[in-house]
């Protein structure tokens, strides 16, 4: 199925961008449709070996926050050149030979791809955004949360540019699609082939080096997915059981813990009250385990119930019983749970930080009894 996502991916963009750029070509040597998708997906597929460079094992010699790094510029690198390199194949298609006409199909192309990072940007689950300093997260789980706030702003803020330049270059008029797939430039029959292009043999040989690696890289992996795929199930007493049964070195050394986003007010947090109760019945729990979800939980708590000031620490605020939210009996016994794991499991927290939370528990216990009388955890 992992292996899969790629494919899908080049399938699906191969298929839109054709569709928006088949659409408004024009010229009698427009190919039909089908003809003319394979011959672009065929082309896109020449630049899928620069994702090998996604598998670079960075985290194998590089610190956490390093590795984290290192993959979102080669992201951006690789982002930068497929951008350039589509370009140059509509410039192509087209017959566009002018420096100036070549620019103009670079907006088509940004118009597509800004499109798609906004979509990604908004459906995929990502860390929280610590605004306020306070949900102490780890400098790589902070790293990708700004970078994709950053990469947010920018799409957001430059789409009228492409969405105004984009639409202005397809509906000139002046894009003819000019060569077919069976011609070459100068327009003669291309000569049929049946050697093995040169190409094929780096190809192989890159190939062959990866898969060297797996024996290496995949245990650890393998955990990685089934853990996220237990807890995505919600089999999450099996997810605890099984990750505290490993240590940290057996896990990739770069991977956030699911969920991902540990906001009260996302989905995919909902399962971080189920990973305290399982955690619990963990008297042994690794101590990596416990603290990566207490932080977790402190973010989780403080997003759910809670409006916090800003302060160095989220459990280092003084709370107004005004700005205490009150939820449900259900829903407050489902805090004080998550509450009451990080005061007694989570062995980090500075005395200060204990004497706020004890208070929050006595507030909170104060507002269910005069709202109704909440079952103790």
């Amino acid at each position: 199925q992992e292996l899969l996502h790629g494919f899908g991916a080049t399938i699906v963009n191969t298929l839109a961008l054709h569709s928006l750029i088949w659409v408004f070509a024009a010229g009698p040597k427009r190919p039909p449709f089908i003809s003319s998708l394979l011959s672009f997906l065929g082309v896109f597929w020449l630049a899928a070996p620069m994702g090998w460079l996604y598998g670079i094992p960075y985290e194998q010699f590089m610190s956490a926050p390093d590795a984290v790094s290192a993959n979102l510029w080669t992201l951006a690198a690789i982002s930068v050149i497929r951008v350039v390199w589509v370009t140059r194949v509509l410039n192509v298609l087209w017959g566009v030979e002018t420096f100036r006409r070549g620019i103009r199909l670079f907006f088509v192309v940004m118009l597509y791809f800004d499109a798609v990072a906004i979509v990604a940007l908004m459906t995929m689950p990502l860390p929280t955004v610590d605004l306020m300093g306070g949900l102490q997260q780890p400098p790589e789980i902070r790293i990708v949360a700004d970078t994709a706030l950053l990469a947010g702003i920018i799409a957001v803020f430059s789409a009228p540019i492409w969405l105004f330049g984009g639409l202005a270059v397809l509906a000139s008029g002046g894009n003819v699609w000019t060569l077919t797939p069976a011609e070459s430039r100068d327009g003669a029959a291309a000569a049929p082939t049946t050697s093995v292009p040169p190409a094929i043999w780096p190809a192989l040989a890159a190939l062959a080096f990866w898969l060297s690696w797996l024996p290496i890289m995949q245990p650890p992996q393998q955990r990685k997915t089934r853990i996220e795929s237990l807890t995505n199930s919600g089999q999450v007493t099996r997810a605890i059981h099984e990750l505290c049964w490993h240590q940290r070195s057996e896990y990739p050394p770069v991977w956030t813990l699911p969920p991902v986003n540990e906001d009260g007010h996302a989905p995919e947090s909902n399962s971080l009250p189920a990973i305290a109760r399982a955690l619990d019945a963990e008297p042994q729990a690794p101590r990596w385990v416990v603290e990566i979800y207490g932080r977790k939980l402190v973010g989780y708590v403080t997003t759910s119930f809670m409006y916090p000031q800003r302060g160095e620490s989220i459990l280092n605020v003084h709370y107004a019983k005004a700005n205490l939210e009150i939820p449900g009996p259900s829903n407050l016994n489902e805090l004080l749970n998550c509450m009451r794991f990080i005061q007694t499991r989570v062995e980090t927290l500075t005395e200060e930080e204990q004497a706020f939370l004890a208070e929050w528990i006595e507030e909170v216990m104060e507002i269910g009894w005069k709202h109704g009388k909440p079952e103790h955890p």
